[in-house]
């Protein structure tokens, strides 16, 4: 109602059931002071002022390492692979500032080299064969945009993978012959309709999901199972889904059913969302906090301009530029 009258929107969100070790310090220390069904007072969390308002207490639990230790295993291993691919990449570079070539600075890096004697931009071989890439379209992306000859320094997909590509040449498109492509394109054609056929068919059921709510009734509708998959990460989208699919899943609310190709690319998944659970920012990463750093420093830095630019603008004041360089010095 506060908000209403002095013309502003509200935010609601719900972040599920949470440990206070998983809220930031302000956060967890607030919401773990309450009583259920109380509403805090202001608490600056790490993107802004918020009110928390506890629906539920769950008391806490006590698990054994034998429950944990899987969990803790991956958690510790993934922070690991991040870290080392860092220093990987780093290493990379490193090589090759100091004049080694692309596959001799990857090699001392500890990076897989693969030479590829051609690549389409639908990533296939001259023959028609799936070339050896992994299934990450950035890579392919980055490929084509390459110069011919350059050497790549490295970089990161969506996927966390990173890769350095080096382009030796390019070759002309040119037209073949019709009796040496007849089946080619006839098998071709036939699967772009059928998967224009299973991409509207996936598209209405997921519209089905969305409005009745149940999944389950939309599986039954084309034989097809249901199955609950683990938690998801926005850059970890693993084995379960493919990129697209989990940047689908990613893009829309709880509840809101999407879909896209399955792993192999050859079939298609109507998925959706039950729960969100927001992780803490990483604190501990040193590129997060260097970056949360740089964030506050150019929003401070625009916000001081935007008050100045306000007070000046109400003063109805100007700035006789000439005259200030001529009492600071040229360049003050």
């Amino acid at each position: 109602q506060i908000g209403k009258k002095r013309g502003l929107a509200a935010n609601e969100l719900s972040i599920g059931t949470q440990t206070e070790a998983a809220l930031d310090a302000a956060r967890g220390k607030a919401a773990f002071a309450l009583a259920e069904n109380t509403v805090s007072a202001p608490v600056k969390g790490p993107f802004g002022w918020v009110l928390m308002r506890v629906t539920k207490i769950t008391p806490g639990a006590d698990k054994t390492l034998a429950e944990v230790k899987d969990e803790l295993t991956k958690t510790v291993q993934t922070q690991l692979a991040g870290s080392m691919l860092v220093d990987i990449a780093n290493a990379y570079q490193e090589a090759m500032d100091s004049g080694d070539a692309l596959a001799d600075a990857a090699k001392k890096a500890g990076m897989r080299v693969v030479h590829l004697a051609a690549v389409d931009s639908r990533g296939l071989t001259p023959d028609g064969s799936k070339a050896d890439l992994p299934d990450d379209p950035d890579l392919l992306a980055q490929i084509r945009q390459a110069e011919v000859g350059e050497e790549g320094e490295p970089f990161q997909t969506k996927i966390t993978n990173y890769y350095a590509i080096k382009v030796d040449g390019l070759t002309p498109p040119k037209l073949k012959p019709l009796a040496e492509v007849r089946t080619a394109a006839t098998d071709e054609w036939t699967a772009q309709q059928r998967h224009q056929r299973l991409d509207a068919k996936a598209k209405a059921l997921a519209a089905q999901v969305t409005k009745d709510g149940n999944i389950t009734a939309a599986a039954k509708a084309v034989g097809a199972t249901v199955r609950k998959s683990p938690g998801l990460q926005r850059s970890l989208p693993g084995t379960t889904f493919s990129p697209a699919l989990s940047a689908a899943l990613f893009s829309k609310p709880v509840a809101v059913g999407v879909y896209g190709p399955d792993v192999s690319g050859d079939g298609m998944v109507v998925a959706v969302t039950t729960s969100v659970l927001h992780l803490p920012p990483p604190t501990e990463n040193p590129q997060f906090v260097e970056g949360v750093k740089r964030a506050g420093a150019e929003m401070g830095s625009d916000l001081t301009l935007s008050l100045a630019a306000a007070a000046l603008k109400k003063q109805g004041s100007r700035i006789n530029q000439d005259r200030v360089n001529q009492v600071t010095g040229e360049g003050s």
